[in-house]
Order: C-alpha cells, then sequence, then structure tokens
C-alpha cells in the first residue's frame, strides 16, 4: 500500500496478505513452522491428536486438493476444512 494513501476496507476488520517470502523474508524454514503450528493445535485440541498425526493429515490434505486445484498456491482454509473432514470421520 502506499504510504499517506487512504484505502476503503469496507468496515473489514481484518486484511490478509501473502506475507512470508513477498513482503518480509523469513529465516525459518517451512517445515519449521508446519511443526510450531501441529504442536500449538494439539495442545488446543488436548494432545487428543498428536503432532505428527496433524502434519499427516495436512500433508495427505494437501496433495488431495492440489490434485484437482486451477491454481498453484492452495487456500489454507480449504486445507483445513479438509482435514476437518478427516478429524471428523475418525470421531
Amino acid at each position: 500500500m502506499e504510504r499517506d494513501k487512504i484505502y476503503n476496507l469496507d468496515g473489514k476488520k481484518w486484511i490478509l496478505t501473502d506475507f512470508f517470502d513477498t513482503l518480509v523474508h523469513r529465516t525459518v524454514h517451512e517445515k519449521t513452522v508446519r511443526k510450531c503450528w501441529a504442536g500449538l493445535v494439539s495442545e488446543q485440541l488436548e494432545n487428543k491428536v498428536s503432532p505428527n498425526l496433524l502434519l499427516s493429515i495436512r500433508s495427505t490434505a494437501t496433495k488431495q486438493l492440489a490434485k484437482t486445484s486451477k491454481t498453484e498456491e492452495l487456500c489454507l482454509v480449504d486445507i483445513l476444512e479438509e482435514m476437518y473432514v478427516y478429524l471428523h470421520s475418525l470421531i
């Protein structure tokens, strides 16, 4: 965004951007970030699902969606929805 320019955000509270490796360079590998994410999610699920299982489910969901995707980059919400469907089927 240009500095000193006012943008109409239609009252939106959040703005999502492709931040890492576009606006900011990260020094931590993407796999490390995913491992941290899986650990935090596992804690939120009271450790009923291990971080390794979450990583495996995420990888499977990503591969499934990539087969049918028409875009180069998958939407995180779509990946999470696919993961939810799989986890829900385990319950």
